[in-house]
């Protein structure tokens, strides 16, 4: 096998205003529009900013939002420091902002990004298992941190995702007891109220999480390679619990991602190195496609879904390094598919996230040389536009 496929393999993807979700009734709410942002001068594209080390490669490293008028991207670099990255629509600028600085060999891991509709909001871990919040109200140009909770014995946390649920931010993460933890606050609250979503034997990773307007919806892999799933209708207690798809011969889980798609629940992950889709409409079965299959020790890498209100949209680290993304239309069983990024003999791309802005496929992808890129493309167009958020030294 290729040195290059010992990757790490945790994906995040959050979409804003409730494209990604996944529940019983979508939600019909509009994102509110984002006015002119008041930061410093933006670096030129491509341009090393000189306090930004290089970026991990990988999918737990950056996410991408859409807020309604501004791209935005947060990463982590080499040191642990966590910025962010925002590009109003259509104007090519990338302004960057440092988020929170590592500091005396502790800084931030696998960071997840949101929009509420006035407010950008972020989650990671520090390299102790210690979560925390951040949140700049639109038009602000500080941010605002918060503990979301402490270690605790062996409670470290890890993979934390991040969704809006309508008045309420809400955050979901791993521990090391083997439970999977789950976080509410209420818009104007300052409180986090905790919740356990699950307590396994295994302990549960590489998490998603989503929002239907009516329920969160979480996917996850527990410690046997199991593809779960967990459901929480909106004002009631009790998680829901579903095993999508059980490790087997031939069969091993990885790196799930989950979105709401026309009344149906919809979950892409790695299957022994192939991507595999599965939905479910009547909350009860489960129904697996095969999107793209891997060769002998030539897997793909962190799919990643969204749902654009017409078409389901999937893209992946592919084994030849090059980006890949796939696009089925609602009703239809076939998949097509397209390469937004190839990598010729330059470095691998590795780990993208996605969102959808209503007409436009947004991805921003690492690759293994620690470059940051964004790419989009025009609904009902076939070509890809790629610029550099950062490059690595």
């Amino acid at each position: 096998m290729n040195a290059n496929h010992f990757r790490r393999v945790v994906a995040v993807i959050t979409l804003a205003g409730g494209l990604i979700a996944a529940g019983i009734t979508p939600s019909t709410t509009a994102l509110a529009q984002v006015s002119t942002r008041t930061s410093g001068p933006a670096p030129a594209n491509g341009v090393r900013a000189p306090d930004v080390e290089d970026l991990i490669a990988g999918g737990d490293t950056h996410a991408i939002a859409w807020t309604g008028a501004s791209v935005v991207i947060t990463a982590t670099d080499l040191p642990g420091n966590l910025y962010f990255w925002w590009q109003p629509d259509g104007t090519g600028d990338w302004h960057q902002e440092t988020v929170a600085s590592a500091s005396g060999g502790v800084g931030y891991v696998a960071p997840s990004i949101a929009w509420t509709g006035s407010a950008v909001v972020i989650t990671a871990t520090d390299f102790a298992g210690n979560l925390y919040f951040w949140w700049q109200q639109d038009g602000e140009a500080g941010w605002h941190q918060e503990t979301v909770a402490n270690v605790s014995g062996w409670a470290k946390y890890y993979s934390p995702v991040i969704a809006s649920v309508g008045n309420a931010v809400v955050i979901a993460a791993g521990d090391q007891t083997n439970k999977l933890d789950f976080w509410w606050q209420q818009d104007g609250d300052a409180s986090w109220h905790p919740e356990t979503v699950a307590s396994t034997a295994t302990g549960v990773y590489d998490l998603s999480i989503a929002w239907s307007g009516s329920a969160v919806l979480i996917a996850g892999i527990d410690g046997h390679g199991d593809l779960e799933f967990w459901s929480q209708q909106d004002g009631t207690v009790p998680w829901n619990q579903q095993t999508v798809a059980t490790e087997g011969l031939g069969a091993d889980y990885q790196s799930p991602s989950i979105a709401w798609a026309n009344g149906a629940v919809v979950i892409t992950a790695i299957n022994e190195g192939s991507v595999d889709f599965w939905w479910q409409r009547d909350g009860v079965d489960w129904n697996q496609e095969t999107v793209a299959t891997a060769e002998a020790d030539e897997p793909y890498f962190t799919p990643v879904i969204a749902w654009t209100g017409r078409a389901v949209l999937i893209a992946a680290s592919a084994p030849n390094g090059d980006l890949d993304f796939w696009w089925q239309r609602d009703g239809d069983t076939a998949w097509n598919q397209e390469t937004a990024a190839s990598a010729g003999n330059g470095p691998w791309y590795d780990g993208p996230s996605i969102a959808w802005t209503g007409s436009e496929a947004l991805i921003a992808a690492t690759d293994t040389s620690g470059n940051l890129y964004f790419l989009s493309q025009q609904d009902g167009t076939v070509s890809w536009t790629q610029e550099a958020v950062h490059s690595a030294s």
